[in-house]
């Protein structure tokens, strides 16, 4: 259980964008911050993470979001800031079957190197260009389901506020399954109802 006083700083949680190279990674990341959407980025080659900050039950929770290389020849650095993750959401592009057959690889991995003792999530990304899809929705959707992980279609191109709500969907989900208290002034334990709130430079 984890605890802070009704002053305390925020609380951090880290999350990791977890998935092969040109599914959309980086965008997703910087959308979700407030960037613009640049259709030109190069492949991550190196982890980094941005901050957000998300309000809940009037207190502060600043994700960590990590973003990880998805080439082949990068990929054991990984390993190095899968560390302290709570939170991994595995990205895929829908118009890329060969990165939705990827995610065997990353599941796979995640699981070893984390346990199960952590929020999945999975996202299929670039639904701007469903015209062009190679992954059909409810076969994705079932391969979540079997993984223990939640869903969403998002577009960091034409709709980046979708994914920023998912990405706090999954941060409720962490709190309510650490049963993350608060602590008033005098002292007394309160438990987060979270209940209405689900409507829709180091490596540690």
């Amino acid at each position: 259980m984890e605890e802070m006083g009704e002053e305390d700083d925020t609380i951090e949680v880290k999350a990791i964008l977890i998935g092969g190279h040109f599914v959309g990674k980086t965008s997703l990341i910087n959308v979700t911050i407030g960037l613009k959407f640049n259709s030109h980025l190069k492949p991550t080659i190196t982890s980094s993470y941005v901050e957000k900050v998300f309000k809940i039950n009037k207190k502060k929770y600043l994700i960590k979001l990590w973003d990880t290389a998805g080439m082949e020849k990068y990929r054991t650095l990984n390993k190095l800031f899968y560390k302290n993750s709570k939170i991994v959401i595995f990205v895929y592009d829908i118009t890329r079957k060969e990165s939705f057959e990827e995610l065997n690889f990353w599941t796979n991995e995640i699981k070893k190197e984390l346990g199960e003792d952590v929020i999945l999530g999975m996202v299929g990304n670039k639904i701007d260009l469903v015209d062009f899809e190679q992954v059909d929705e409810s076969i994705a959707r079932d391969y979540a389901k079997n993984k223990n992980a939640d869903y969403k279609l998002v577009s960091a191109k034409e709709n980046p506020n979708i994914f920023a709500a998912f990405l706090k969907e999954m941060l409720i989900k962490y709190i309510d399954k650490n049963n993350i208290r608060l602590t008033n002034r005098k002292g007394n334990n309160l438990k987060i109802n979270l209940n209405n709130k689900r409507k829709r430079n180091g490596c540690c």
